[in-house]
């Protein structure tokens, strides 16, 4: 999935340099960043999506990505917000 739409869509594909333990859970991973408009605010929808190595390690899989990934999803959205009102 590669897609750059500016201003309103981005994405990406990580497909190398995840490492272990990571690496044996999942073979590539990526995002999608979708930006709209709403008056003096903009919205920001961040989807991931992850390619496992086997359907076996899904339990685990879900349970690092609730956990870690959802809280540096979280602190990443913050830190851009943050980023956004400091250059307004």
């Amino acid at each position: 999935m590669r897609l750059h739409r500016p201003p309103d869509e981005m994405a990406y594909d990580i497909v190398a340099g995840l490492k272990p333990p990571f690496s044996w859970l999942v073979r590539s991973a990526g995002g999608h960043w979708r930006f709209t408009d709403q008056g003096a605010q903009t919205e920001v929808e961040w989807r991931f999506h992850f390619e496992l190595t086997s359907p076996l390690v899904y339990p685990l899989a879900f349970i690092v990505a609730r956990g870690f990934f959802q809280a540096a999803q979280n602190r990443c959205l913050e830190l851009t917000r943050q980023a956004f009102e400091l250059s307004t």
